[in-house]
């Protein structure tokens, strides 16, 4: 678990470092250096698993190879997340589709490798959408006066696609390969060929998998007969959760009256 919250938290704070060089030309100080060690509103973290009818599901590693495919082949997803470690933390929030270029939501909160404040990323159409507080344009991007979050007020900053192209690991499927990509395999568990046991979380009944981690950390696979990756939870590092595979809303665009674009930024900041 510890894995996820560092890998997690640098491909968030590697994204907003890319986002930074994509508004350089907005004014502002330099950008804020950050670690590589981690709205649509943050969602409330979620409870801990409650043991349902003792059913045991397929071995782990059985199962987990099927999920792995099952993964790479969704559609869209809606995640939901609250990490903690090293007196770091984040609230995490997405929805929409994983296929590239297609349209999605991400909301991120707290404080992670350096950065500070609250961030909602949409992408839609080819463009890129942006909101953040006051604290995220100062850590992330050296706006230490302000400037930008004052012009921007409750709008999102429109970002072309030549522009957003650029933007690495702030899409809804750049956050879920940082904690899936390189250890969700048969290796990541306690014992591979232990059966998963039937547990309920937040409502709806998954089968859980020891991992490897020794800290009580459990993976969880949908008990439904899909067997799609529901999420991982760790008792000291909080958890991250997955619903709606292949099933999540559309995402739109925001209205134009909550978007100001690049140009529109630079006029009103020299204005």
């Amino acid at each position: 678990m510890k894995r996820l919250t560092r890998t997690t938290s640098a491909g968030l704070a590697a994204g907003a470092l890319t986002l930074a060089l994509a508004l350089s030309g907005c004014g502002g100080d330099d950008p804020a250096p950050a670690s590589t060690s981690a709205g649509t509103e943050s969602q409330a973290p979620a409870e801990s698993p409650t043991p349902t009818t003792p059913e045991e599901g397929p071995t782990g590693a059985e199962a987990i190879e099927e999920a792995r495919t099952n993964l790479d082949n969704l559609e869209s997803v809606t995640v939901s997340g609250s990490l903690e470690m090293d007196g770091e933390n984040m609230e995490v929030a997405g929805t929409g589709s994983l296929a590239d270029g297609g349209n999605y939501s991400l909301s991120v909160s707290g404080n992670y490798s350096g950065i500070d404040g609250d961030l909602t990323v949409v992408g839609a159409d080819g463009t890129l959408y942006i909101k953040a507080s006051e604290s995220f344009f100062e850590t992330a991007m050296g706006d230490t006066s302000g400037q930008i979050a004052a012009t921007l007020g409750d709008k999102y900053l429109a970002i072309p696609a030549d522009q957003a192209a650029g933007v690495d690991g702030l899409t809804l499927k750049d956050f879920i390969n940082s904690f899936t990509e390189q250890d969700f395999n048969a290796s990541a568990l306690k014992d591979p060929d232990a059966p998963g046991v039937l547990v309920e979380v937040e409502g709806r009944e998954v089968y859980s998998y020891e991992t490897n981690d020794n800290d009580g950390s459990l993976l969880y696979l949908t008990a439904d007969g899909e067997n799609q990756f529901a999420g991982i939870e760790s008792p000291e590092a909080g958890n991250v959760l997955l619903t709606d595979h292949s099933q999540a809303e559309e995402v739109a665009a925001p209205s134009e009256d909550e978007v100001m674009t690049m140009e529109q930024l630079q006029q009103a900041m020299v204005g």
